[in-house]
């Protein structure tokens, strides 16, 4: 500081202080600093939630994968499974699949059940994984789950 600048404010500790609490030198730089930080920290955590929703897009897409192979070939549980798995890049994705009949009084039966012979086949696959987050507080977990009748 300049010497003038003290002798304005008074001499020694405390007109130093008062010189140093009116300078508006380096506010700016002060103000951009603090600010940037917060702005940061919310376009990390933007991007970490645009990442989650991307592996939820590519979860949806092999659920369809794995429907689409229900509705060509019938179901097979381990099949679909593995078509659901290799239809993602995507790492740990557990996978069920069930496929159910509804009798005309509402029961509800397996496919393989004789009691389903002739009625309409319903299968659900249902896909799940969690994304671990590198800037939120919470891993985030996906489920993506798909009905569709084959028969």
């Amino acid at each position: 500081m300049a010497p003038g600048r003290i002798k304005r404010y008074g001499t020694g500790l405390l007109g130093m202080l008062r010189a140093f609490v009116r300078c508006q030198r380096g506010l700016a730089a002060i103000e951009f600093a603090l600010l940037s930080t917060i702005l940061l920290t919310v376009l990390m955590g933007l991007v970490d939630y645009g990442m989650a929703m991307f592996r939820k897009i590519e979860l949806e897409n092999a659920v369809r994968s794995g429907a689409q192979y229900a509705l060509l070939r019938g179901h097979d549980s381990s099949v679909i499974s593995t078509v659901v798995k290799d239809s993602t890049n995507l790492s740990d994705v557990t996978v069920s699949s069930v496929c159910l009949c509804t009798d005309p009084a509402g029961n509800s039966n397996n496919c393989t059940n004789s009691a389903c012979s002739g009625l309409a086949w319903y299968v659900t696959i249902t896909a799940a994984n969690t994304f671990d987050t590198f800037f939120l507080p919470a891993d985030i977990d996906l489920s993506e789950s798909l009905t569709i009748r084959i028969q």
